[in-house]
């Protein structure tokens, strides 16, 4: 494969890379604003309380499968997506300039609910992953206090 044709594959195989990231991400937040405007209007469509320790369980349920199984694995998807993207724009730089110093190709991190070794990572990733967990989880405080109250009851009349 002569450079030229070597640098182009470079350019779109990092292209393809940032478009998977752009897409996922995209899906990610249609995904939390469906799911914060369903517990937004849980308190408008549930009039009568639910037995509280049912309540609590599934909204705690509903915030655990979205923090570890949704936000973390988009996460790390999107962190991977990004840093080979940047190798094989590093490495297209490399055939320009042969002096540049290009990083290794990441491994591909092992997701899963059960890979604990990104769990804490959430904060790195603050403005996106780590926003969209905080707006769940008070949510959900508000769906807790809201649900069959009085304020709700109230408010309809």
């Amino acid at each position: 494969m002569i450079e030229k044709e070597r640098f182009d594959a470079l350019i779109k195989l990092a292209e393809f890379r940032q478009a998977r990231d752009r897409s996922r991400r995209e899906l990610e937040w249609k995904f939390s604003v469906a799911l914060w405007a369903l517990l937004a209007a849980s308190p408008v469509y549930i009039t009568k309380r639910p037995n509280d320790l049912l309540l609590a369980f599934v909204l705690v349920l509903i915030n655990f499968i979205y923090a570890f199984l949704w936000a973390n694995e988009t996460r790390i998807r999107n962190r991977m997506d990004v840093e080979i993207a940047f190798y094989y724009l590093e490495q297209a730089e490399k055939l320009i300039d042969p002096a540049i110093n290009s990083r290794k190709k990441p491994k591909w991190i092992q997701g899963g609910p059960f890979n604990r070794s990104h769990w804490y990572k959430f904060w790195e990733d603050l403005w996106s992953t780590g926003l969209q967990i905080v707006v769940t989880v008070a949510l959900s405080l508000s769906a807790w206090f809201l649900i069959g109250s009085e304020i709700i009851k109230g408010a309809g009349n």
